[in-house]
């Protein structure tokens, strides 16, 4: 079967890597990439996607594959702002993963820096624990979705 991977956060130390093995080791046709800024990607599975990670509603419909991978990731300086970390670190990973649910993605892998937040954010381990399980709790099976 030929699948199709979604990578979320590809641009970081992480997601740049994860993006280039997912591209090469044979298990993926295609790489779905959902960045900020175009990148100029050359290897040919994988597939650029320029998102406004604010209107994330309005991409949907490229929410399709198999396997969803979510790299997002901040540091409090970068972000500027306790509320804007929270919504990096947070919010986009959660709503990436109801997202993918109601897409039928068959898996959803989340790479999260929880060490770096135990100080600024003690309940951040809860609520992350609570947005994957959302994710875990309304997962879908669909072998007919059609795949692009």
């Amino acid at each position: 079967m030929q699948k199709t991977a979604l990578v979320f956060g590809a641009t970081g130390l992480v997601g740049s890597f994860l993006v280039n093995d997912l591209a090469e080791n044979g298990i993926y046709e295609k790489v779905k990439v959902f960045n900020r800024r175009k990148q100029n990607y050359t290897h040919n599975k994988i597939i650029e996607i320029q998102i406004d990670f604010d209107k994330i509603n309005e991409y949907v419909h490229e929410f399709k594959g198999h396997d969803a991978y979510c790299c997002l990731g901040s540091t409090l300086k970068k972000a500027g702002s306790k509320e804007n970390f929270f919504k990096i670190d947070h919010d986009l990973p959660l709503e990436i993963a109801k997202i993918c649910s109601a897409n039928y993605i068959g898996s959803f892998i989340a790479v999260l820096f929880l060490w770096q937040l135990a100080d600024e954010f003690p309940f951040l381990t809860v609520l992350i624990a609570l947005a994957l399980g959302y994710f875990k709790a309304s997962a879908k099976s669909n072998p007919a979705q059609e795949i692009q």
